[in-house]
């Protein structure tokens, strides 16, 4: 690690303490570091776990304005609401990050990193992070760690929400959802919600002065729950979405000065039949989903005219268990198929399929917490690939642990690499593959909670596309380190969680920085709540990054202030404000692209 870095990580550390993640979430469960359930406490990773309340009460409109508070994690976006958006976590790609809903991976994630830009958070209920290769679980992709979107309400909620919005560059917003106990042993989420913006100019240099590009989107929702019998139950979902945007170009193509529009129709549908016990844990679980993603038409033209197009869709099934042995032990596993699609009229045509199998061991008892896992994927396009991962735990005082883990992890080559029309596509690509390790030390006490962790991983066969030619070869090494700290903790009425991350992402080829990743960030989340009055602020610091591979470009750091307050007129009815980008700040996070200014928003909800 440079001195430059120990540097800062030292002084950071003389000034504050990191915190455990648990405190500002009061969530102690989470599903999706093992995919079955367990405390947060107990896993021998760092978690973060967003829940809706805080959405709520930050007033968050996108999944990106609740990632970019959370520790460890960068997001880079092609201007505001609606554009392509991507999560860096620990310094790596987006690529190396897997998204899932309700724990099933996103279809669109096929074409390579997924863009999160669509996805609605308006019927999120959590969302859990797990930082640190998972790939020993989930497979490909898991390499820096896993997001995982939860819209499963638990059994038994009720109530109803009715939310409205307005705010600067001509948003607005409405959403509504319900949840009804259908019968004693169905309990139904129901919910749709419709956004809009007329937009600003986000590529001003590349564009019409006067263009704007704004978007809209709707989504629909519905859930059920159903109780088989005291152990069996039944969990089926079906998802809608619609998105429409207008963005500029990135490069000098035929198109690039004139605006675009890009069109997004997800549908997925999921079913898990599942039982928990304190004997048995297990879940069957199947899943369907299809993406069409059409761009490049302009106002006179309809999507179908779209000179770029890809219909995907994804077929999952999954059969996942965990038995409680004796003396602390835990044996877990599981067996999973999947198969992506690029169907005919796309750009080009496309299918693979994967078999991946598990197994999964767990122990704690006493001070004592340890995990061995180990997984084998076999895929159609690049043959077999195996993953494994350990950790360990020792709880040397109350309230106070040491963690260490060690793992593998690959992420897969998507179908642009792999099969896009000569000279780009490469069908003798192996995926990239990266190993390392992290350790943690973590305590509470009466003040506050805190984390501390400390990683590395080196990644090889990287897959780049270098000029002139973009043809994708495995030829890259990155060297991926740093700490990560948080502290969670009150003062008065207000709950305050505190994160600094230091990181040292490198190319090994030429020593240079990685391109879009910062050595520093720095941020603030503050909740409170009096009487009829609530309120959040955050704030964040993102240090220097560079917008090419050879580092002579600079794009400078900034920080940035959010506030939101809310008044509830009457118990159930909530009017709620919120400025973004506070002071004004003029930034960049992708070369080109103009990130919104002051915003103002304006917001109620009913809720019964």
């Amino acid at each position: 690690m440079s001195k430059r870095l120990t540097a800062s990580v030292l002084s950071a550390l003389a000034i504050a303490a990191p915190t455990h993640a648990e405190e500002s979430t009061g969530l102690p469960i989470t599903v999706t570091a093992t995919r079955f359930k367990e405390s947060t406490k107990t896993v021998l990773a760092p978690v973060t776990v967003v829940t809706k309340d805080q959405i709520q009460r930050h007033s968050w409109a996108t999944l990106s304005e609740a990632l970019r508070n959370q520790p460890s994690l960068e997001v880079r976006g092609n201007g505001g609401k609606g554009q392509n958006t991507s999560v860096y976590m620990r310094g790596f790609s987006p690529a190396q990050s897997l998204v899932l809903v309700d724990g099933m991976r996103l279809s669109r994630g096929s074409m390579g990193s997924a863009d999160i830009s669509g996805i609605p958070l308006n019927q999120v209920e959590r969302i859990e992070i797990i930082r640190g290769a998972r790939a020993s679980v989930y497979g490909a992709d898991a390499v820096a760690g896993v997001i995982n979107i939860i819209t499963r309400s638990n059994q038994g909620e009720t109530g109803h929400r009715v939310a409205m919005g307005l705010g600067s560059d001509g948003y607005g917003n409405a959403d509504w959802s319900s949840r009804i106990a259908a019968t004693e042993k169905d309990t139904m989420k129901l919910g749709a919600a419709y956004s809009r913006e007329d937009g600003y100019n986000i590529r001003p240099s590349a564009s019409d002065p006067g263009d704007e590009h704004g978007y809209w989107s709707k989504n629909a929702q519905f859930n059920n729950e159903h109780l088989i019998n005291d152990e069996w139950r039944l969990f089926t979902s079906a998802r809608w979405m619609q998105m429409q945007n207008a963005y500029a170009g990135s490069n000098a193509t035929t198109w690039a000065n004139e605006k675009q529009f890009g069109y997004t129709a997800d549908q997925s549908y999921q079913a898990a039949l599942e039982t928990s016990t304190d004997n048995y844990q297990s879940s069957f679980v199947a899943q369907y989903a299809d993406t069409d993603y059409l761009s490049g038409f302009n106002d006179d033209q309809s999507k179908d005219d779209a000179t770029y197009k890809n219909y995907t869709d994804q077929t999952s099934l999954g059969w996942y268990n965990l038995v409680p042995l004796s003396h602390g032990f835990s044996l877990g596993g599981g067996v999973d198929w999947r198969e992506n699609r690029l169907k005919k009229d796309s750009a080009f045509e496309a299918q693979t399929h994967n078999t991946g199998e598990y197994a999964l061991v767990q122990y704690e008892q006493n001070a004592w917490s340890w995990e061995l896992s180990g997984r084998n994927d076999d895929n159609s396009a690049y043959g077999s690939h195996q993953t494994w991962r350990t950790g360990a735990g020792w709880a040397f005082m109350p309230d106070y642990r040491l963690t260490a883990n060690y793992s593998t992890a690959f992420r897969a080559p998507s179908f642009v690499d792999l099969f896009y029309p000569v000279p780009y596509g490469n069908l003798d690509l192996k995926p990239e593959e990266a190993k390392g390790g992290e350790v943690g030390i973590e305590g509470q006490n009466a003040l506050f909670q805190w984390k501390i962790s400390a990683y590395r991983s080196l990644v090889e066969n990287m897959i780049v596309a270098p000029a002139p030619t973009y043809f994708p070869e495995n030829i890259g090494h990155a060297r991926l380190q740093g700490i990560e700290t948080e502290v969670s903790f009150v003062t008065g009425l207000v709950r305050h969680h505190v994160s600094a991350d230091f990181a040292d992402p490198k190319d090994e080829e030429t020593g240079k920085q990685l391109k879009e990743r910062a050595h520093q960030s720095y941020k603030w989340q503050a909740e409170t709540s009096w009487q009829k009055w609530d309120g959040a602020a955050s704030w964040m610091f993102q240090g220097e990054r560079f917008a090419d591979d050879d580092n002579t470009i600079e794009l400078g750091g900034y920080s940035l202030w959010d506030i939101s307050a809310g008044y509830h007129l009457l118990p159930q009815l909530r009017l709620g404000g919120r400025i973004d980008n506070l002071f004004d700040k003029e930034y960049v996070t992708v070369r080109g692209y103009v990130p919104e200014g002051r915003s103002y928003y304006l917001n109620f909800a009913y809720q019964m």
